[in-house]
């Protein structure tokens, strides 16, 4: 099969979308030729049978050359293509469905967010098929929608050695500050926690990025500041999906405050590298079975939290490591990215 993949941004260096060239290159072991179309590149390598065609952002432009840029490569690249696999981005089925259809391509859609709206239901509608994480991923029911996991490199991510003369007791959370990513309860959670030891520090790999997300990073320094917590957090900056690897590794405690609704990918990325996690969204009760009573807890509910930490706080160390275990072969059946894409390579060929 020849397939086109359309997405955001092929640069592995991003620190948001960089795990997206671990998907191509999984896809160029499992199909015959991968063209790639995305809004902007940066740095990236690919096997030889990628061809990766950008719309011109990195170099500046406006929507206008982007959508002109989209149709021209679209039609002009249509016979080095036989389906068309669109990741998250609606607009692209929106703008690009009907000249699939027209020439023939089965198209399909990767969705996983909590909220459905108008854009998702429209392009729902277009698509000939739906891919999501979980369930919850996408809350439309259609017999388009297949439940296909959330495509973790469990190659990359992966048990790693830790530092048994680390004393430090280490958390760590991932992703943009933002203020549905749910940092203020964490802080919150780690005042309660700072009454009961003194021994451990909290990891936050992230950054804003838009003006209301640095409002809400100012907000959480000053409320850090006030509750004299400085001690506690480490703000490490933006990091590549590959950098974040030894930190997730060496933490013995994930933690999400994510509100979105859907699985939270960074989540995942530590069970694979035998990191307990827990967290609030629905979508997690939904994969973790018998440990969601114990790794769950209700959303905006910083006591909540802190209790899951205690209790973690309080497992022996066989315990901790069964956990650790089971957790990682969750991700490794359900959600590994050669497991997602043999079976969205194996529906389109149904569908053809």
């Amino acid at each position: 099969m020849n397939i086109l993949i359309v997405t955001q941004a092929i640069d592995e260096n991003d620190s948001v979308l960089g795990f997206f060239t671990s998907w191509v290159r999984e896809f160029t072991a499992q199909a015959d030729k991968v063209t790639v179309l995305c809004l902007r590149k940066g740095a990236y390598t690919l096997p030889n049978n990628v061809s990766v065609y950008s719309l011109g952002k990195e170099h500046g432009g406006n929507r206008f050359v982007y959508v002109y840029r989209f149709l021209r490569l679209i039609i002009s690249k249509r016979k080095e293509y036989d389906a068309v696999f669109v990741h998250m981005n609606t607009v692209y089925i929106l703008l690009g469905s009907f000249i699939w259809h027209v020439l023939g391509k089965k198209v399909g859609l990767w969705y996983a967010h909590g909220e459905v709206k108008w854009d998702i239901i429209m392009a729902s509608k277009m698509a000939d098929i739906l891919f999501t994480s979980t369930e919850k991923g996408l809350r439309i029911e259609s017999p388009k929608k297949h439940i296909v996991g959330q495509g973790i490199d469990t190659i990359k991510f992966a048990p790693g050695l830790k530092n048994e003369d680390d004393m430090i007791f280490r958390m760590i959370t991932v992703g943009r500050i933002s203020m549905v990513k749910g940092l203020d309860v964490l802080v919150d959670a780690i005042e309660r926690l700072s009454h009961d030891k003194d021994d451990f520090v909290v990891e936050i790999i992230g950054v804003p990025i838009t003006e209301k997300d640095k409002q809400y990073y100012e907000h959480l320094k000053i409320k850090i500041s006030e509750k004299k917590l400085e001690n506690f957090f480490d703000f490490r900056g933006a990091m590549n999906n590959t950098e974040i690897v030894p930190y997730l590794q060496k933490a013995d405690l994930f933690v999400s405050m994510s509100e979105t609704g859907s699985l939270d990918k960074a989540l995942l990325e530590a069970m694979a590298c035998g990191t307990i996690a827990v967290g609030c969204n629905d979508a997690l009760r939904e994969i973790l079975g018998e440990y969601s009573d114990i790794l769950v807890y209700k959303k905006r509910d910083a006591y909540g939290l802190y209790n899951k930490i205690v209790e973690y706080v309080s497992l022996d160390n066989q315990e901790k490591q069964k956990i650790q275990v089971d957790l990682h072969g969750i991700v490794k059946t359900n959600h590994s990215l050669q497991n997602l894409v043999k079976q969205i390579i194996d529906l389109y060929n149904k569908n053809r």
